[in-house]
């Protein structure tokens, strides 16, 4: 069951986020919330052109053409429409010079179960953990009840990074070949599905 109102997103963004191991700070925003900058798409395109990122996510989807400036523009106008229609919610992770440094998203409004992704430049190891907990933090305050995650089941980095941030696995009734599925279970945040 689907609930009948769109989260809100009340938690205090942008979060600012100290990389654990150099100090150096992150800060994580709604994606609509930050000003239209043409460097912003190029600084998407050199992240998902990364050989790690591009080869799970977008290499058999592109079939092995480079992602774009202008794929990475159509994502950041998909990623606003999203917030301005209350049907997917993307975050984008920024780094000390205000560069993109990776992504996560909310697939949908369901607030009872809904899909999560990410993604995150090389050079920014050791920073998605905070990140997603901080993503993990928005959904319960917006009344997310499940999240749940489907890395490649090879997809070791993915698969930590979910153990660490308290994702459990489970197994679905429509499993996909080489999916791994995890799910994390939050607490009642006090909103209620009867508004």
């Amino acid at each position: 069951m689907t609930t009948s109102f769109p989260p809100h997103f009340a938690s205090a963004l942008p979060a600012l986020l100290p990389h654990p191991f150099t100090g150096q700070p992150y800060s994580l925003h709604r994606a609509d919330q930050l000003p239209a900058a043409p460097a912003r798409a190029r600084e998407i395109a050199a992240v998902c052109n990364e050989p790690l990122v591009y080869d799970r996510l977008f290499r058999a989807r592109r079939q092995g053409q480079p992602y774009a400036a202008e794929e990475a523009q159509a994502f950041l106008d998909w990623a606003a429409a999203g917030w301005q229609e209350g049907t997917h919610f993307v975050f984008l992770l920024l780094d000390a010079d205000h560069h993109v440094a990776g992504a996560l998203d909310i697939k949908s409004a369901d607030l009872n179960s809904a899909e999560i992704g990410y993604w995150l430049g090389g050079a920014h190891r050791g920073i998605m953990t905070s990140a997603l907990n901080t993503l993990i933090d928005a959904a319960q305050g917006a009344g997310f009840q499940r999240l749940w995650a489907r890395p490649d089941a090879d997809n070791t980095r993915s698969v930590a990074l979910l153990e660490r941030a308290g994702f459990t696995p489970y197994c679905p009734l429509d499993d996909l070949p080489n999916t791994a599925y995890f799910e994390r279970l939050l607490e009642d945040s006090g909103r209620s599905s009867s508004r």
